[in-house]
């Protein structure tokens, strides 16, 4: 691991040399005060991709140990094609078994229409209402690397801003990675709002209190390898004491159950009280991150299906939900077949 200074009069500023000298991927490992201002202290990008490559191996090797356990089913005469879009898209456990036994006294259409008022009824929707009424809601963005949490924050807060005329505040605990800072300044800058970066603790404590006037604070967080518990030890204690804090855990739709699954347990610290599945559009094997939603009681409460800011964002409803799975099942089914 090779580690650089970086030495400023102010954060912001240490932030941009940074970024000049070692591109938006480098690492901050941490932050210090000096006589005349911060030091940085930066890991260069190469041995930060060689920890992500050996961490998405593991997870890779993990997701195969699961495929091979799958467990096989009987189908039921004429319900095969509902069946093969279950499990094309990777609908498993509780969710499938719901969606066979309504269809199971249908066929055709009828069968297909029953599966998805199972589904819908079975995914749990986080409420639109705050848990803490009376003041500003804080909602933290968590989830492992790469999984477009700054992203997601920026379509949020658009959303709020421009439809619901929200006064929103953003503020980014990801001092970890030199352009994550800068890409989340430019978001509130274009959205006339306010913005704090926050390196400890106590700066997440004092950021929060600072937009009291507010309607929404967006938390922005580093992401972290959910193998990675000391990581994400440390993370959940970044934001312990944020008061009316909600977390919201963030996992793409590629994922696969068993990663999907290490995800949650491991994110388990921060007690996340709801979901966000992102890149909806980027795969047709969704079912995983729907499934794990679902066995651990985790309800959803937004889905991202592109890039688009801060269009390609909506909030989840068990009707959506159902609709991503079944299209993305026959979509799947059916570039199955042709490869056949």
């Amino acid at each position: 691991m090779r580690l650089r200074s970086i030495f400023a009069p102010s954060a912001r500023e240490a932030i941009l040399r940074a970024r000049e000298a070692f591109g938006d991927d480098a690492r901050i490992l941490t932050t210090r005060g000096t006589p005349n201002g911060v030091e940085l202290i930066i890991v260069e990008e190469g041995a930060a991709r060689r920890e992500a490559e050996v961490s998405n191996l593991r997870g890779e090797v993990r997701a195969l140990r699961g495929r091979l356990a799958e467990t096989k089913y009987t189908v039921p005469a004429g319900l095969e094609e509902l069946s093969d879009r279950l499990d094309a898209c990777g609908i498993a456990g509780g969710l499938r078994e719901s969606a066979m036994r309504a269809a199971l006294p249908h066929r055709g259409i009828l069968a297909f229409d029953a599966a998805a008022n199972a589904l819908a009824r079975s995914i749990q929707i986080l409420p639109a209402k705050p848990r803490h009424p009376g003041g500003p809601r804080v909602l933290a963005i968590v989830g492992p690397t790469g999984v477009g949490k700054t992203t997601t924050i920026a379509k949020l807060a658009g959303r709020l801003v421009h439809d619901s005329r929200r006064r929103v505040a953003l503020v980014t605990l990801d001092t970890y990675r030199v352009g994550a800072v800068e890409q989340l300044r430019a978001y509130a800058d274009l959205l006339n709002s306010q913005f704090e970066v926050a390196f400890t603790p106590a700066d997440a404590v004092r950021a929060v209190d600072k937009f009291k006037d507010c309607d929404v604070v967006l938390l922005d967080t580093t992401g972290r390898s959910p193998l990675d518990e000391p990581r994400v030890a440390e993370l959940a204690a970044t934001v312990r004491h944020v008061d009316r804090l909600e977390v919201l855990l963030t996992i793409p739709a590629a994922i696969s159950h068993d990663a999907a699954r290490v995800a949650i347990e491991q994110f388990s610290p921060m007690n996340p009280t709801g979901m966000i599945i992102t890149k909806l559009d980027e795969t047709r094997h969704v079912g995983p991150a729907f499934c794990a939603a679902h066995e651990r009681n985790l309800p959803l409460a937004f889905l991202c299906n592109g890039q688009e800011v801060p269009g390609d964002l909506e909030r989840a409803s068990g009707e959506r939900a159902a609709k991503w799975i079944l299209s993305a099942g026959a979509a799947a089914a059916h570039a199955a077949a042709a490869a056949i």
